[in-house]
């Protein structure tokens, strides 16, 4: 999953956002670099904190699909094994 672009979008929405607001609040040229300012720091480091959350979060769902996967792939070689055996007996 590419979750690079994330922390971007997040800080241009919330900035787009605190623009308009800034411009219909009809602050000064100093209020409204502030708010921006701050507005994109903080909404960057919020997304850069929900990335790393994402990318963990489907890192751990992998590793543990993967390990499902070799434990039933193991468990079909098993009952393979148990079947020829069966039925080498029988004969």
């Amino acid at each position: 999953m590419n979750t690079k672009p994330l922390p971007i979008a997040i800080t241009l929405a919330a900035s787009f956002v605190t623009c308009l607001i800034s411009i219909l609040s009809k602050a000064s040229f100093e209020q409204f670099v502030i708010r921006f300012a701050l507005t994109a720091l903080i909404f960057y480091i919020i997304g850069s904190i929900i990335r790393v959350v994402i990318d963990r979060t489907v890192k751990a769902d992998l590793e543990e699909m993967m390990r499902q996967k070799e434990a039933e792939e193991k468990a079909g070689e098993g009952q393979e094994e148990e079947t020829k055996d069966q039925s080498e007996d029988q004969e």
